[in-house]
């Protein structure tokens, strides 16, 4: 499932900042909403995601917006960019979720 711009993403897309990058991260982008945001004001936007449906999603999203420097790469975490660096990396985590007994007991 890809989740879509909930309201959680769009605040976080009004208020992220907005200077000038030569490279930003978009860690688990999802639908792309942060690409999306950050590609007015980045040279290059890197959008990575573990979920075998986002390339769809932000492929649409860019194309219907006319954004073409977003680079999609898939892998977990900070895999696909090892050994890069960003001078932007806007973040919402997904919502995880975990069985009962991998959490922590608080005692």
């Amino acid at each position: 499932m890809v989740l879509w711009p909930n309201p959680t993403s769009k605040f976080l897309s009004r208020f992220a900042v907005r200077r000038h990058s030569r490279a930003t991260l978009d860690l688990g982008t999802g639908s792309g909403i942060l690409s999306l945001g950050a590609a007015g004001y980045s040279d290059r936007v890197i959008a990575t995601d573990l979920n075998p449906r986002v390339p769809s999603f932000v492929t649409f999203n860019s194309r219907l917006n006319g954004i073409e420097n977003i680079e999609l790469r898939m892998g977990d975490g900070f895999a696909p960019v090892a050994g890069l660096t960003f001078d932007l990396i806007p973040f919402q985590s997904a919502v995880l979720h975990h069985p009962q007994e991998r959490l922590p007991v608080l005692r």
